[in-house]
């Protein structure tokens, strides 16, 4: 146990001194929600936890994020990763959505996966307002006869 957590530790310092001498970052976090609302959607997910791990170096910023239902039996989690490229005020993101479950496997690429690009931009950093457009492009994104939606969210915030 005292060398897992010394190499925790130094794992942790060594991280902290390279972003104190380059453009590299860590992040990280843990949300506990009551429930879990996506884009509106109700995810019948009930009380859960959502950690996140992010790095980033320079404008390049690749990201894991996940749910986990607390009180939920039917199995309800996801996994998302994301990879980031921003210019200026201009962000561009590809994520790969996957929440079917642990009674589905990961590994289903067409059938159990979402794949995204979105395009967000700042109006300044006097006026934090983000414009944001996002597009399903491949994967499980399909309508009732069975071709590509590409489902898209507009938003502002």
């Amino acid at each position: 146990m005292k060398r897992i957590l010394f190499t925790w530790l130094f794992t942790v310092a060594v991280m902290l001194g390279v972003k104190a001498q380059s453009n590299f970052g860590v992040t990280g976090k843990i949300d506990f929600v009551s429930d879990y609302i996506w884009r509106g959607a109700y995810q019948h997910s009930g009380f859960s936890v959502q950690p996140a791990l992010g790095l980033s170096y320079k404008n390049l910023s690749p990201t894991a994020w996940g749910s986990q239902s607390l009180t939920k039996t039917d199995g309800a989690q996801e996994f998302d990763l994301s990879l980031s490229y921003a210019i200026g005020r201009f962000s561009l993101t590809v994520t790969d959505y996957w929440w079917n479950g642990i009674l589905n496997p990961y590994g289903d690429y067409k059938n159990d996966h979402h794949f995204e690009a979105a395009l967000s931009y700042t109006i300044s950093e006097k006026l934090p307002l983000i414009l944001g457009w996002a597009t399903m492009f491949a994967g499980s994104d399909d309508n009732d006869k069975g071709n590509r939606a590409f489902s898209t969210y507009i938003s502002a915030s």
